[in-house]
């Protein structure tokens, strides 16, 4: 903190530098929340729904969809309590635990699908192929594509941060519950660890959500609806993207995972070695970044900036979602917007991109100095 400055001071400056954030069109609207010790010591809603100055005032109790941090906080935790009631391992082969797999990808272990490292393509745009069917065969469609989607990589043999990998996942968990993934997501990670303010579409308030932008496919707005589209065509949640929330949810959610994994929270299901290994880079391919679900930082220009630790873990979101958790000092910073209204430019992205760092940077220095 800046000397003779007092906290308030410094906190007008963070709410400063949002404001600029959206008038520099980096997104409407969001909320930077974060938490030191256990302890929220900022909550920072910005903006609104929309640019337009007649658009609803974003409040804290926003909801977002939070895009790609389904992966860690949903699927992932949802993978890493089956493990611990002994239903699945780390090391067990997709092959044995989901029918239909190709024998290219039968091998593929879940700690590879959960670093990254399964020799997934990244993405294919599935939803574009199926979009003219009813809709109650779409997703038994990408089904059959992702199935057959030939390997991009041998597995085990590079990083390629995948969507495909984590829709496969979310398929294993669905396999291994009996249950469809938002039902088995909230039985396995939501209510056991008492995650208010986090659900899928149907747990949004009506209203309640910010609107992500127009979507071609769907001809419409997207506002509580999942904006990716290969979750939509999925039926509205996968295992890459469909968890909705509001901020200080996600910091709920992280603070009880640092509890868990600091053994001051008992859980019988997520014991601490399971959770600071879901946390810890897991090295399985040269220059990796990946933990199990998570990601790290990397050594240059990481979005988590440059005052949080090495040991941090985090994760990013296509709509313009993040976190970042230092595990060393107990640090916590979410930032929800939705800069992808009104449309997803490459312009709105890079600026997040610069934004993110400098941000929690500043949070750092004035919580945490």
């Amino acid at each position: 903190m800046t000397t003779g400055r007092s906290v308030t001071d410094e906190r007008e400056d963070i709410e400063r530098e949002l404001i600029r954030l959206r008038g520099e069109g980096v997104a409407p609207g969001g909320v930077l929340t974060a938490a030191v010790g256990g302890e929220t010591v900022l909550e920072a809603p910005f903006g609104r729904f929309a640019y337009a100055p007649w658009s609803p005032r974003v409040r804290a109790e926003t909801w977002w969809d939070l895009a790609s941090l389904t992966k860690p906080l949903a699927t992932a935790l949802a993978v890493l309590v089956l493990v611990g009631r002994g239903r699945l391992t780390l090391e067990a082969e997709l092959g044995a635990v989901l029918d239909g797999v190709s024998a290219d990808k039968a091998a593929i272990t879940l700690r590879q699908l959960l670093a990254h490292c399964g020799g997934l393509a990244a993405h294919r745009p599935y939803a574009e192929a199926v979009a003219r069917l009813a809709p109650a065969e779409r997703a038994a469609e990408v089904r059959r594509l992702l199935l057959a989607e030939p390997l991009a990589a041998a597995p085990g043999s590079v990083e390629i941060y995948s969507d495909l990998g984590f829709i496969l996942l979310g398929w294993v968990v669905e396999a291994v519950t009996g249950r469809a993934f938002p039902e088995a997501v909230a039985d396995l990670v939501l209510a056991p660890l008492g995650a208010s303010g986090l659900g899928f579409a149907a747990d949004v308030p009506p209203g309640g959500a910010a609107p992500t932008g127009w979507c071609p496919l769907r001809g419409r707005l997207l506002q509580g609806e999942v904006h990716d589209a290969n979750a939509w065509a999925l039926g509205g949640a996968a295992g890459h993207a469909g968890l909705f929330g509001t901020a200080a949810g996600v910091r709920r959610l992280l603070l009880r995972l640092l509890e868990l994994a600091a053994g001051r929270r008992v859980h019988p299901d997520l014991p601490a070695d399971l959770v600071r290994e879901a946390f810890r880079r897991q090295d399985l391919v040269p220059g990796g970044t990946r933990a199990l679900g998570f990601d790290t930082p990397s050594a240059e220009g990481s979005s988590a900036g440059t005052r949080l630790s090495r040991e941090s873990a985090g994760h990013l979101g296509f709509t313009g979602t993040s976190f970042w958790m230092d595990l060393d000092r107990e640090v916590v910073v979410v930032l929800l917007t939705n800069r992808t209204f009104p449309d997803a430019s490459p312009a709105s992205q890079e600026g997040l991109r610069r934004w993110r760092p400098r941000l929690h940077d500043l949070v750092l220095e004035v919580f945490q100095p």
